[in-house]
């Protein structure tokens, strides 16, 4: 028969054999699944403040953009065309110069934007030249001179040919969401 000492010594190994058992099925896994999912938490808030900032970051270059565009930056190539070809006409004209040839040339891509060149010639003294490029680059349009040619077309006075490339941008509608896609990378 087993005294009251070793009936007490076999329900306490009993018992702490339970806990044992216990904590190795129940509370160890427990413990290791709560610590995994606050770990995955704290990943995913990183994760959603990271994609917080750039949304903003988006909104906001988005908004300065369309400030520093206004007006002037169009969305297709007519209209952006005809804002040249119009500028370029008002330009000589106010200078002073003999426009005798203003037309378009090509459209090309150019880091998301595309690209239109009007090829200029005008017949003008050096100083209704000067203030013609002067227009150009303070215009407060999207220009730029691609390149330029100036020729005396006689040397017995200040009379000057120019032959001037001037591009322009615009940017095209985007295709179904590839254009937002690209601008969030």
């Amino acid at each position: 028969m087993m005294n009251t000492r070793e009936k007490r010594i076999g329900i306490v190994a009993g018992v702490l054999l339970g806990v044992l058992a216990l904590d190795s099925v129940f509370l160890s896994p427990l413990i290791q699944r709560r610590s995994d999912a606050v770990a995955r938490i704290n990943d995913a808030t990183r994760e959603l403040a990271t994609a917080t900032r750039i949304f903003e970051n988006d909104r906001r270059a988005r908004h300065v953009w369309s400030e520093m565009a206004g007006q002037t930056l169009h969305d297709n190539a007519s209209a952006a065309e005809s804002q040249v070809l119009n500028a370029a006409r008002r330009w000589a004209q106010e200078a002073g110069l003999t426009l005798t040839s203003l037309k378009p040339e090509r459209s090309e891509s150019e880091g998301g934007f595309r690209k239109i060149t009007i090829r200029a010639t005008a017949t003008g003294s050096m100083r209704r030249v000067a203030q013609f490029l002067y227009a150009i680059q303070t215009a407060e349009m999207p220009i730029r001179i691609s390149d330029i040619q100036l020729d005396a077309r006689s040397e017995s006075n200040d009379e000057l040919s120019v032959q001037i490339g001037l591009a322009t941008i615009y940017q095209p509608p985007a295709d179904n969401g590839t254009a937002t896609a690209g601008a969030v990378q």
